[in-house]
């Protein structure tokens, strides 16, 4: 969630896809209280994201009025981006493709879990603007 808040900081950001793809990012005091609670249960697996259901497009509006700055996207089409993940694969190590190619498929899919937590992902976006620079360890949205 932070790339969408730097993107915006600099004046465009890019989607892979239309944008309309939805996702549930949670803050990771909301995830850390999750697993927590997943300690005490007899649950194997549990599908967790945050309370919140949003598409990337609108995750990008919010970055760009919490920065109260113009709204400028760049969508790039699901063929152009698996032509890039390809040549990327042959290019680049995978230290630099693999997190491309994640994030290639992340967005070019829903990926919404279960409701969890109180944290919005606006309050996040101006903690994080307010802050610009600093790395705190527990202000982290963790798309899930």
């Amino acid at each position: 969630m932070e790339e969408f808040l730097s993107m915006a900081r600099s004046g465009r950001v890019y989607l892979f896809g239309d944008g309309s793809n939805r996702i549930n990012p949670i803050h990771g005091v909301d995830l850390a209280e999750v697993c927590a609670d997943a300690l005490e249960s007899t649950e194997s697996q549990i599908d967790v994201g945050g309370p919140e259901v949003l598409t990337y497009r609108q995750i990008a509006e919010l970055a760009f009025n919490v920065l109260e700055r113009p709204e400028k996207t760049t969508s790039i089409s699901k063929p152009l981006v698996s032509a890039m993940v390809g040549a990327l694969r042959w290019l680049t190590p995978a230290t630099i493709y693999g997190p491309v190619q994640f994030m290639a498929s992340v967005m070019t899919m829903n990926v919404v879990g279960e409701l969890h937590g109180q944290r919005q992902l606006a309050d996040y976006f101006r903690d994080r603007s307010r802050n610009f620079g600093s790395k705190s360890s527990e202000d982290h949205a963790l798309p899930v």
